[in-house]
């Protein structure tokens, strides 16, 4: 039979831990993950392709957008296929507004000349992690909750970004 006694003092400790944080206002954090699927985008050389993301349709952001307290990561997905079958330069940039004329002079790069074989290529999380530029400059127009993404290519080219996806991870106080 267990000694209800012997373990008296440990939990009496660890109730007035909780309470004092509790009661000086420390927060209990945690950390969340959410994708966002961009949708795909169709970039020819010369022009541009955008789409806007609302990130106050999701749950998981409305749950938990007024406690965001850090974006750790940003990362992206895509399945590039390469329609011109010629090797390719892709840009993407972000802004918090959408219909710019000439996303290179208005927005913000995220990722500037990504080689795309003839073959096209797979962009993985992990390695959109490495190119990603301009990180503190996102991570104001996630907290914003809409963001609009415009990508290009050079020469004559045409790209197929499908599936991108967006996945962010935030630090929230609970």
């Amino acid at each position: 039979m267990r000694n209800l006694h012997s373990t008296m003092p440990l939990r009496a400790c660890l109730l007035c831990t909780f309470l004092l944080a509790a009661g000086t206002g420390c927060l209990i954090s945690g950390t969340k993950v959410f994708s966002f699927l961009i949708g795909d985008l169709i970039v020819t050389g010369g022009g541009f392709d955008s789409v806007t993301i609302d990130m106050t349709n999701d749950e998981t952001y409305n749950d938990h957008k007024d406690g965001i307290g850090v974006i750790d990561r940003v990362g992206f997905t895509s399945d590039v296929a390469n329609n011109s079958g010629q090797e390719a330069l892709l840009s993407v940039y972000f802004s918090t507004q959408s219909g710019l004329s000439d996303p290179p002079k208005q927005a913000t790069p995220i990722f500037l000349d990504v080689a795309i074989p003839a073959a096209g290529r797979t962009i993985s999380y992990d390695e959109s992690l490495d190119m990603l530029l301009n990180f503190d400059q996102l991570q104001e127009a996630i907290k914003g909750g809409v963001v609009t993404f415009y990508a290009t290519a050079n020469g004559a080219v045409s790209l197929t970004l499908n599936d991108l996806t967006m996945i962010v991870t935030f630090t929230v106080g609970l």
